[in-house]
């Protein structure tokens, strides 16, 4: 598993993994306008080239953070 800083290429792959736990009420939508708006603070997490996660960090103040749209491919989970 490889983390790094999501690319404009990785937007279709945050929007399906956040679209899987929205359309069961288990976090927030984002559609994929706010992804692609909002992509430089999504980090992703790769396994063989594919996207298994992903989060976003919104820095609010000097000493403050909130953590968005974390998400993990269910397939993926209790893997580190």
């Amino acid at each position: 598993m490889k983390a790094r800083n999501a690319e404009i290429t990785d937007a279709r792959a945050i929007y399906a993994l956040i679209s899987s736990y929205a359309e069961r009420d288990k976090m927030l939508f984002r559609s994929l306008a706010d992804i692609y708006e909002n992509l430089q603070t999504f980090t992703i997490v790769e396994l063989d080239g594919n996207v298994v996660g992903c989060c976003a960090l919104q820095v609010i103040w000097s000493d403050l953070a909130e953590i968005k749209s974390l998400a993990v491919d269910e397939a993926n989970t209790e893997k580190g």
